[in-house]
């Protein structure tokens, strides 16, 4: 599969994000397109509106996520996502391959995921990605005269004027790569190999759990290039195992993290650092995530965690506690 560079999306962004007054008018004759294709769309004038938004919508507890979707019109993919799992009742299964046919029938929702140690997690679809309670149900938002839609893989952006396509593409993504119209944004984009600072580099990702019997708790703290900012993505949930199946239940949950990162702008090489740190102390709560973003960076700037402190309970397992510096 062909992948288009990330310095390509960058320089395409401020070229579809000027629209032109004939690109204005081709919009507003497709208005009945966005109102037939959008199913709540979401359309933001900016990247600061979208990124800001983002940050918000993922900090919410699920009861105040359904009242602000609400208020605004729209219902979200991942609290489609998220309603649907809330509903499932783990005591009807009577085996592993009995979860493991409803999960196949629901794959639109729902995926078993393999952990490091083989065992398996029940998640919804892009549970790691902080956009999805952006997304309709074509997981698709806008912004400006973008339009993008999030794939498993990545992210697919492109002129408004294509939306029809972008939609009628479905999940498959190889047509579209191929396609000189749409830019392909894979995850997990590494073109400097995450830096190794000569004094201290605690490398871009963190991830741990801890177990007692049946109980776990996971935390994942990340930093990664999203559309010309560093973003800075931290997850921590309470699981419980059944039929050989961890899913998500509800604990009261707290968190203490501080991080900092840094990165290389070339060619001066000056270094950058950010500190960032938040505390939480949530009663029944299914999940407690944050994304915090950073300074534009460039297509090469190098980026690394250079120190962090994690801390994290659930008050039935051992508390997490990490440190690196």
């Amino acid at each position: 599969m062909k992948i288009k560079s990330y310095l390509l999306l960058l320089t395409s962004a401020f070229i579809i994000m000027s629209c032109s007054k004939e690109e204005s008018v081709l919009q507003e004759k497709d208005s009945q397109l966005i109102s037939t294709l959008n199913n709540d769309l979401l359309k933001f004038d900016s990247f600061d509106e979208y990124q800001k938004t983002v940050s918000e919508v993922v900090s919410m507890k699920l009861d105040t996520l359904i009242a602000y979707e609400n208020q605004r019109g729209y219902k979200s993919f991942g609290r489609t996502c998220d309603e649907f799992y809330k509903s499932i009742n783990m005591d009807d299964f009577k085996s592993l391959e009995e979860i493991k046919s409803f999960v196949k029938a629901n794959s639109n929702y729902l995926q078993l995921i393999e952990d490091e140690n083989g065992e398996l997690e029940l998640e919804t679809k892009l549970y790691k990605s902080p956009n999805r309670y952006l997304l309709n149900n074509y997981r698709m938002f806008q912004i400006g005269d973008t339009v993008f839609k999030e794939f498993e893989s990545g992210i697919i952006m492109t002129r408004f004027e294509n939306i029809s396509d972008l939609k009628n593409a479905g999940n498959q993504i190889n047509s579209l790569v191929q396609d000189d119209r749409f830019i392909y944004v894979p995850n997990n984009l590494n073109t400097t190999n995450n830096l190794k600072s000569t004094n201290s580099s605690c490398g871009t990702e963190y991830s741990e759990t801890s177990t007692n019997d049946k109980n776990r708790l996971k935390v994942e703290l990340k930093i990664e290039k999203s559309l010309g900012k560093l973003k800075n993505h931290y997850i921590q949930r309470p699981y419980k195992k059944t039929l050989g199946v961890w899913f998500w239940c509800s604990r009261t949950m707290a968190a203490d993290v501080i991080c900092e990162y840094s990165w290389v702008d070339k060619p001066t090489g000056e270094r950058k650092a950010v500190a960032y740190w938040f505390y939480k102390d949530w009663q029944n709560a299914s999940v407690f995530e944050m994304v915090n973003w950073t300074n534009d960076v460039d297509f090469d700037n190098s980026y690394y965690f250079s120190s962090y402190q994690i801390w994290a309970d659930t008050y039935s397992v051992p508390e997490i506690w990490s440190r690196c510096n």
